[in-house]
């Protein structure tokens, strides 16, 4: 069983649900990672027709997988999570206004607008002044959580 005092219970809950949320919110942002490396090509060819110069797309797409690597990795880890969030926004800043203003998109560009705003909190820090990094198992981790949610649910 886990062992934990009772005055650090509710502050050990904030950081963990601050920790899945931002794990939640960087796995938006990697799961478009590998199909943008294997089709390579095609998304290539998907920014060309958007209006985008030949030498200038293959470029931008790079720059999107290096900001995507790099911003959710750094959501995650928690430290730098201002960087990864400003890497992230300026992948879907630039994304948004290319491929779902004209023709306008509502469902997707409403989603990245809820995106942009998750990153702009986290960009501020108003969401936690101070990460703490785990310092517990993922079993501790997964037994917290569940522990949190049986106390939410009675």
């Amino acid at each position: 069983m886990l062992q934990i005092s009772v005055s650090l219970m509710p502050y050990l809950k904030s950081n963990y649900i601050n920790f899945v949320g931002r794990l939640c919110l960087a796995t938006t942002f990697a799961v478009s990672i590998p199909t943008k490396i294997i089709k390579f090509p095609f998304v290539v060819d998907s920014i060309i027709s958007r209006g985008i110069p030949d030498q200038l797309a293959s470029f931008l797409l790079l720059s999107a997988i290096i900001c995507l690597s790099l911003g959710s990795l750094l959501l995650v880890i928690g430290q730098k999570q201002r960087i990864g969030s400003a890497l992230l926004l300026i992948f879907l800043v630039p994304t948004t206004i290319i491929f779902h203003v004209s023709p306008f998109q509502p469902q997707a560009f409403y989603m990245n607008i809820g995106l942009i705003g998750a990153l702009l909190i986290l960009l501020s820090g108003s969401v936690s002044r101070q990460i703490i990094q785990p310092d517990f198992s993922i079993k501790q981790l997964v037994e917290l959580l569940y522990q949190s949610i049986k106390e939410l649910l009675k």
